[in-house]
């Protein structure tokens, strides 16, 4: 992993990946980040990520249908030109900064990590949120172990679940039910 504290965005080269997690939106990001933003080349990431630049000039690489052929658009991309990937609050909190840091190497990323949308709900109800538990339904992940995150939302106080269009919180509702 590249560390941010000393670099100059002036001498950013291929292959270097900047990995940018935009909090609750763009204007979350900071004057170090932005400086970085605006030497980028290629835009990569989802749909409301992407949205979120409007007038970004260059190129964009959509984050849609199987995450691995994303995961290569981004590497053969990122060889010859500056790319920066967007993605919600702390990319390596159950984001997509394990998946790229295996398809890239962990030396080829820059990180901006951000505030998660767990920091920003505990936050708005004013409530300590170091005794929670952080569970990931996104994506199919530990559905070969429901009772897993069944058992967490039983014997812990906080629980919170990050769901997917298929295990909405209604779905969660009903295998609480």
């Amino acid at each position: 992993m590249t560390i941010a504290a000393g670099r100059d965005p002036n001498d950013w080269r291929p292959p270097l990946v900047l990995l940018v997690g935009l909090g609750q939106g763009r204007e979350n990001l900071g004057a170090q980040v932005w400086r970085w933003l605006k030497r980028a080349e290629i835009l990569a990431g989802g749909k409301r990520h992407l949205e979120a630049f409007p007038d970004f000039k260059g190129a964009r690489i959509l984050l849609e249908g199987p995450l691995e052929d994303f995961l290569q658009l981004v590497k053969k991309n990122s060889e010859e030109k500056r790319v920066a990937v967007l993605a919600s609050g702390d990319p390596f909190f159950f984001g997509i900064g394990r998946r790229l840091a295996s398809c890239l190497g962990k030396e080829r990323l820059l990180t901006f990590p951000n505030t998660t949308s767990v920091q920003a709900l505990f936050a708005a109800l004013g409530e300590a949120w170091e005794d929670v538990t952080v569970l990931s339904l996104h994506g199919g992940a530990r559905l070969s172990k429901p009772a897993h995150w069944l058992r967490a939302v039983r014997e812990k106080s906080k629980v919170a679940l990050f769901t997917d269009p298929h295990r909405t919180p209604a779905w969660v509702a009903q295998q609480l039910l």
